[in-house]
């Protein structure tokens, strides 16, 4: 499986034109800033500068283009997982791998992986949908790995593994709605801070919390 994750959808896909590397940059723009429903084949058409006789003869419709990059999203994702986590970390450890992966393919794919987060409930068609289900379960396979390996060797404490996982997943996939390239924290950083909450908890440890009390009393 390919492990280079900053090459968009055309070149994701092997050799492609430089029309249809064009159709599917602005597309990937327009959908990160519009979602899918606000975009139209129009919108892209006319962002190429081609009209939209030309456009279908690249892509037959909307939903194809947008299942391209959303797939492409999801499988190079997954494939920059799998290659961090070959070496046999503590879960702790594995799991900080696992949202650094997401935080830098985020970074190096910002307006892919937005447009992909925006609106993957768009994927209407069956074989589409199909597809992206599979990488998307793969990836979240990944993660339920790691978290019952940790609740197993009591390094994390025990609980539902799935629902763990969703809440890790859903600070992962929210991050294009809180991230702002002008702002202090870039994605990396953002990660790491929720990394640091969902891992030690937001809680103080033990004896810094009895200090507090005790100088309150």
């Amino acid at each position: 499986m390919a492990t280079r994750t900053d090459e968009g959808p055309a070149a994701a896909s092997g050799g492609r034109t430089a029309t249809e590397a064009m159709i599917l940059e602005q597309a990937c723009r327009l959908f990160a800033r519009r979602g899918f429903d606000g975009t139209s084949i129009r919108d892209i058409a006319n962002a190429v500068g081609i009209s939209n006789a030309a456009l279908y003869h690249y892509f037959t419709d909307k939903d194809e283009l947008f299942a391209r990059i959303v797939i492409s999203v999801i499988e190079r994702q997954c494939a920059m997982m799998e290659q961090r986590l070959q070496h046999a970390d503590p879960p702790g450890k594995k799991l900080r791998v696992f949202m650094g992966a997401y935080a830098d393919f985020f970074a190096a794919n910002t307006t892919e992986s937005v447009a992909s987060s925006r609106s993957f409930g768009a994927l209407e068609k069956s074989d589409q949908r199909e597809r992206a289900i599979y990488w998307r379960d793969r990836y979240e396979r990944i993660l339920r790995d790691i978290l019952q390996e940790g609740m197993e060797s009591g390094e994390f404490r025990k609980g539902d593994v799935a629902l763990t996982g969703r809440a890790i997943l859903s600070c992962l996939n929210w991050i294009y709605r809180w991230y702002s390239p002008s702002g202090p924290l870039g994605p990396k950083e953002i990660v790491e801070g929720y990394a640091d909450i969902l891992i030690n908890g937001i809680g103080a440890a033990p004896e810094k919390a009895k200090k507090k009390q005790a100088r309150k009393r």
